[in-house]
């Protein structure tokens, strides 16, 4: 072999790994009802490819004094994963609530790790077995890669509320 041969393989092998690393790590699928975010997404493309009206909730707002304390207990080892349906009522009304708080409380929302589901939560499987899931949105609550606490559908206080207790558990 040449080393233009060697050069030539290489630059195509590079090209391909950096075309897949760009691909999305989700896909659009659409059943006779809704149309729905499958897989891994930024909440940048889940503004884009949801096509709500509203991504924002300016009706919710969060008590003052709880949002302090949840900032302070927002630590480094504390992360995120949030399973979703574009399709769902319930992830219509409750995201716009949730990802305004969680910037409020310092959390880089790129870093949260978002997950839409198709609309009989079969998809994608390894996420919704490995986090049993049952209905959306469910937020995961992690402390160092380990759930520490969760909120189902809607919480039970407010969100504020919810996450300080879910945080200030051992």
């Amino acid at each position: 072999m040449t080393a233009k041969f060697i050069l030539r393989l290489w630059s195509i092998v590079v090209l391909a790994l950096i075309a897949s690393a760009c691909a999305p790590s989700y896909r659009i699928v659409q059943d006779d009802i809704a149309r729905a975010v499958v897989g891994r997404i930024s909440w940048r493309e889940w503004q884009r490819e949801a096509a709500w009206k509203n991504y924002a909730d300016t009706t919710y707002k969060p008590d003052a004094a709880s949002l302090k304390r949840l900032t302070s207990l927002i630590t480094p080892e504390i992360s995120f994963r949030l399973i979703a349906g574009t399709w769902c009522d319930d992830s219509r009304e409750e995201m716009p609530r949730l990802f305004p708080l969680l910037t409020a409380s310092g959390v880089n929302t790129d870093a949260v790790e978002i997950w839409g589901v198709s609309r009989s939560k079969r998809e994608p499987t390894a996420i919704v077995q490995t986090n049993a899931i049952e209905y959306v949105p469910t937020l995961v609550v992690m402390r160092s890669g380990k759930e520490i606490g969760r909120i189902v559908e809607h919480p039970k206080t407010s969100w504020e509320a919810d996450l300080q207790a879910i945080l200030q558990q051992q």
